[in-house]
């Protein structure tokens, strides 16, 4: 089983219970809260779960956070999960509300999350707190991995992808800001209902996305519409992530729904394939 994190912001911690229960065996610490004036206390699996023995492989990014990273840390130091992709936020800080007699109030930190071995997911409160994951991509963390710092909080991978910094080419960001791709497939189903609503298989959809000549047609239709056209070198950058989101966004039209948009974007997707490869 692989679990996608990666831009989960989170939730309440209750959430994160339920989730890590329903794989961690019975007393597995899940994590643990503790702070300058507030005793440690304990979260603990109930051993009733029914996927104790699936294998499981999680996905996490620079923006996955708070809850997720609670679930994800409880999965690593348990030796339940392999941990795939880049550091996460580091997120995790437990808040109570003050109320004033005005009707105002405020938050105040009162402890910090733990990972069952002892890290605290929150990391450091720094000047430039509000730029820190920017900071990190200009530092190189996000395309080396010797780049980490494990002292600066969040979940650590056990297997690290770098970002891809060669998708975002000019006309890949054009087509994005002007929605061209989503245009083009919904004009593209419009004309092309019947033979779409026919295909009930991955094979035949291959083979019907194969010979529909979407490269071209996709290249006019910017053109004509949006005023884009990508010169060699920027078709050259864009064309594999492009043409992956066109074949996808126009399977979704067929009978396979979204099991055909998620079964060819993740064809491409190297988080994903270095999960499905721990496993």
């Amino acid at each position: 089983m692989i679990v996608d994190l990666r831009d989960n912001s989170g939730g309440f911690l209750d959430q994160a219970l339920i989730l890590s229960n329903l794989f961690l065996p019975k007393d597995s610490l899940i994590v643990y809260i503790e702070g300058r004036h507030r005793k440690r206390e304990d979260f603990k699996a109930d051993g009733r779960g029914p996927l104790q023995s699936v294998g499981l492989s999680l996905l996490i990014d620079e923006n996955t956070a708070s809850s997720s990273e609670i679930f994800a840390g409880a999965m690593q130091d348990n030796h339940r999960a392999i941990i795939v992709g880049r550091r996460s936020y580091g997120k995790g800080l437990v808040q109570e509300p003050l109320h004033f007699s005005d009707g105002s109030g405020m938050r105040i930190t009162v402890a910090r999350f733990h990972t069952p071995s002892g890290r605290c997911i929150q990391k450091p409160y720094t000047e430039d707190y509000n730029y820190e994951v920017l900071k990190r991509y200009n530092e190189g963390e996000m395309v080396v991995a010797d780049s980490m710092k494990i002292e600066k909080g969040g979940i650590i991978p056990d297997v690290f992808v770098p970002i891809d910094t060669t998708r975002a080419g000019s006309f890949y960001l054009a087509c994005n800001k002007k929605a061209t791709t989503m245009r083009f497939a919904s004009a593209y189903f419009d004309s092309h209902k019947e033979e779409l609503s026919n295909i009930g298989n991955f094979d035949a959809l291959t083979r019907y996305l194969d010979q529909a000549e979407l490269e071209s047609k996709f290249l006019e239709f910017a053109k004509r519409k949006d005023g884009i056209s990508p010169s060699s070198k920027e078709w050259a950058i864009d064309r594999k992530y492009i043409m992956t989101q066109l074949r996808a966004l126009v399977g979704r039209y067929s009978k396979l729904g979204d099991n055909a948009y998620y079964h060819l974007v993740l064809e491409i997707d190297d988080c994903f394939n270095a999960a499905l490869g721990s496993l």
